[in-house]
């Protein structure tokens, strides 16, 4: 089967209208979600309207967690919290609840899917070091697992020896009696210095992982951010992927 994961659109319409092209013509088996789908950008509705057309499975991200009253504005930083709370405003109740009920992790035969950690996936962390990712393959079984959150694609490997080391490929063979955890990067905010926006390909008969980038129209999602009177540093911040 032929798995595509992605995450962190991040109410970008631009970027998931681009990506949802991409799957009309990857034609993946199944769809994934890791969480995120509202705060920064001008489109929360549309873009949770869209992600339930795409995906077959949603996971909970913190923004998500905020809009459905289950995280404190307070977490986040300013920018963040003034998008949340215009957010607030945009999401009707339903949508609202429907956030309320996706879930933190989701653990498959072959895979565990989580938006921040698989070990404290309530607690929103990064994972971003491989000393961090020692401690995070302990706390699930699979051998993958599928994460977003830090916005930046990265594969991270376990060996048979359990020696953890970040992998600088993004296209990877998938050994046997390794492990790895899989950063999806994000579709609607990259951090990677990378503007287009990523999404995962996961291939269990090739047993291949991808990490793909699309250009979209950032310009148009600047505009609709700076015209909802967001903080221009979300609309500035997608033309240099940061």
């Amino acid at each position: 089967m032929r798995h595509l994961l992605f995450s962190d659109v991040h109410g970008n319409l631009e970027a998931l209208e681009a990506l949802l092209a991409k799957i009309y013509q990857e034609k993946p088996d199944k769809a994934y979600f890791l969480g995120d789908a509202v705060g920064y950008g001008a489109n929360p509705s549309e873009c949770l309207q869209g992600i339930i057309q795409i995906a077959d499975f949603y996971l909970l991200g913190n923004h998500d967690a905020a809009m459905a009253n289950l995280l404190s504005l307070t977490y986040f930083n300013p920018a963040a919290k003034e998008a949340l709370l215009w957010t607030q405003n945009q999401l009707l109740p339903e949508e609202k609840s429907f956030l309320k009920s996706w879930p933190l992790i989701l653990q498959f035969p072959e895979f565990c899917l989580v938006h921040s950690s698989p070990l404290n996936p309530s607690q929103w962390d990064y994972l971003l070091t491989e000393k961090q990712a020692e401690k995070n393959f302990g706390s699930f079984s699979s051998p993958l697992c599928f994460i977003g959150h830090t916005h930046s694609p990265e594969i991270i490997k376990m060996d048979f020896k359990c020696n953890v080391k970040k992998i600088v490929k993004l296209t990877v063979d998938l050994k046997e009696n390794y492990r790895y955890i899989i950063n999806v990067g994000s579709v609607g905010q990259p951090r990677d210095y990378n503007p287009k926006a990523a999404y995962c390909l996961y291939d269990d008969n090739k047993n291949t992982i991808q990490i793909q980038r699309i250009e979209y129209n950032i310009e148009k999602a600047q505009r609709k951010i700076l015209q909802a009177g967001l903080p221009p540093i979300l609309a500035d911040r997608l033309s240099m992927g940061i």
